[in-house]
């Protein structure tokens, strides 16, 4: 999907969000901007089950917390585009959305893309439903996505259940109790470091928001095993020593 851009509504609102700048100079550095890529998170509301999974598997606090009547929104200054909202997501609400952007002669061009992501299982161990505490308010039938709740018969159906906990968000008494687990994030992007381009600055660690990077003789070394291929490292390194690329891991 593409969306062109018009220059005229880029200029004004540059104008208008920078009182000072000049038309003519604002115009000149649109049109010599360089290829952009950005990376968006987007939510679909009617699909969200308020199950706050992506919530709590964030690992930059960039969602804020949602219920079963309101989606979470998304701080797009924190998020560092490590997918793992979208990945951990149960019922597929969230989408990571690739846009390129680059100058055209009346414009800016912009090209969408959606990010296919490896999504995590999720292994239900149980779901219980306690009846000396329910009030069959049935607020957990209207926001499970699978119909497994039954409060006529105080039962959740183990086969129908996915273990997102929308349910056990929901309920207002604490009547029910979900345990699972999820499989490891997948991660579709590669991290290496050239240790000969790497000088040693610490600003790969700096940036990090998981604290997978240690400097050893001067060289940073990734933890793999705490890594979460956000990128990053690599849009910070000032001598482009670590390459963030497609891959499989």
């Amino acid at each position: 999907m593409k969306l062109e851009l018009d220059v005229e509504e880029i200029v004004d609102e540059v104008l208008r969000r920078v009182p000072d700048a000049e038309e003519k100079d604002v115009l000149e550095a649109v049109r010599e901007l360089p290829e952009l890529e950005r990376e968006f998170v987007v939510i679909d509301p009617d699909r969200c089950v308020g199950c706050k999974t992506c919530y709590e598997e964030c690992p930059v606090n960039a969602l804020s917390e949602p219920s079963h009547l309101q989606a979470p929104d998304v701080d797009d200054d924190a998020c560092v585009w490590c997918r793992i909202c979208a990945k951990s997501c149960p019922v597929d609400a969230i989408h990571i959305v690739k846009a390129v952007a680059k100058p055209s002669p009346d414009g800016i061009e912009v090209e969408l893309e959606e990010v296919d992501v490896v999504r995590r299982k999720f292994v239900l161990r149980s779901a219980y439903m306690d009846g000396e505490k329910c009030v069959a308010c049935r607020l957990c039938e209207q926001v499970c996505p699978v119909d497994a709740p039954n409060v006529d018969e105080l039962k959740i159906d183990e086969d129908r259940c996915i273990g997102c906990k929308a349910c056990e968000h929901a309920c207002p008494v604490d009547a029910i109790t979900i345990e699972r687990s999820l499989s490891p994030p997948e991660f579709e992007r590669e991290v290496e470091v050239d240790p000969e381009k790497c000088i040693g600055c610490g600003v790969c660690k700096e940036v990090c928001p998981v604290n997978a990077i240690e400097m050893k003789e001067d060289v940073a070394v990734i933890d793999y095993g705490v890594c979460i291929r956000c990128g990053e490292c690599g849009r910070n390194c000032p001598t482009a020593a670590i390459e963030v690329r497609e891959g499989e891991d």
